[in-house]
């Protein structure tokens, strides 16, 4: 391990026209401790040339390529070939703003195991808008002990007004939850490593892991990721048979971590479990222009026999939102066919 370096992974999947931009982010850095991890990921466009080309030219470049594996896959490859003291995740279609040595400045100085940023939005390279934590007038804020595992707890339950610091809007808060905008003390990561057979949120349970694991965090009232929105991203594409997979895949790890503090949590947790139940209905099923209406019916009934060991315990009353209270109701009285045409009016509504 290399001390004071950051490894800077990047998951690379056909992203030859943002790959460019992404990398001259890291390698005109004022912090040259780095190393440059790019890990392409069966790119079928001209991704691993333009790779190979910037590793000719910057020697603190390094470069794996491998079949279709997944985000996952290619950032647990870097975490691998990671010789750095600290780890920072970046994703190809993004950038790092200038400000590694300041964040290396703040985790020496406090011995901090998890530096949390900001992150700067923007759309067509058109400025949208800035998510960073409202620390009222600090440079930065430490969590550790009671409030590092309350903070821990809120990255999973979401209630936005137990830390009104980190508050960006009345609605908005700045992302704990995920890799992005985050560096790390790789030696607080032991083994930990992204859940392969996870197609989203991958990084949020990451995360959350990570957090049992450290002592202490800090977060930076600046920003020190540049997120660019995109259209066809994951979580913004059209109709994938894998997502009702995934959907099962997240409900299992969130039922597993369901009794990790009380009651009340718990409670949330198994809500959540439902709110992916029926992200799978409007996804895998409503949205799924090939079935026909009997076997849609077919398909919410076998759904809701996989989630049933995992939301029978959930009561009506317990429930937050008024929205699952009634898609609660249907789903506890079998109500097939009453889930499809609520599932067909939210697809109508484009909600």
């Amino acid at each position: 391990m290399v001390k004071d370096m950051i490894s800077i992974i990047v998951p690379i999947y056909n992203a030859e026209n943002s790959l460019r931009e992404c990398i001259d982010s890291v390698i005109y850095q004022d912090y040259s401790n780095i190393e440059l991890i790019l890990v392409d990921d069966g790119s079928v466009d001209r991704s691993y040339e333009i790779c190979k080309e910037y590793k000719n030219k910057d020697k603190r470049i390094r470069l794996h390529h491998q079949s279709n594996l997944g985000v996952s896959s290619a950032r647990n490859k870097g975490i691998s070939m990671a010789n750095g003291e600290y780890v920072f995740f970046l994703d190809s279609d993004d950038q790092c703003e200038n400000i590694l040595s300041y964040c290396v400045s703040i985790m020496k100085k406090e011995n901090i195991d998890l530096l949390v940023g900001g992150t700067d939005y923007y759309k067509n390279n058109n400025f949208l808008i800035s998510e960073n934590a409202n620390l009222f007038g600090e440079e930065y804020k430490i969590y550790s002990d009671d409030s590092k595992s309350k903070l821990n707890r809120w990255v999973m339950e979401r209630n936005i007004t137990d830390f009104p610091e980190l508050l960006v809007s009345s609605r908005k808060t700045i992302r704990i939850g995920g890799v992005a905008a985050k560096l790390i003390r790789k030696k607080s990561m032991g083994g930990l490593r992204f859940i392969e057979n996870l197609g989203y949120s991958e990084d949020l349970v990451f995360l959350y892991e990570l957090l049992k694991k450290i002592d202490r965090l800090v977060v930076l009232n600046k920003s020190i990721y540049r997120y660019n929105y995109r259209e066809d991203s994951a979580t913004n594409s059209g109709y994938n048979p894998k997502i009702i997979r995934f959907n099962k895949e997240l409900s299992k790890y969130i039922y597993k971590i369901s009794t990790d503090y009380d009651e009340v949590y718990e409670n949330s947790m198994y809500e959540k479990i439902l709110e992916i139940y029926w992200g799978s209905i409007i996804h895998g099923i409503t949205y799924n222009p090939n079935s026909k209406f009997y076997e849609k019916l077919r398909k919410i009934s076998d759904e809701s026999k996989y989630y049933n060991s995992m939301l029978k315990k959930l009561k009506i009353h317990n429930v937050r939102k008024k929205k699952n209270k009634l898609i609660l109701f249907l789903y506890k009285n079998n109500m097939s066919l009453c889930i499809f045409f609520l599932s067909y009016i939210k697809k109508i509504k484009g909600e």
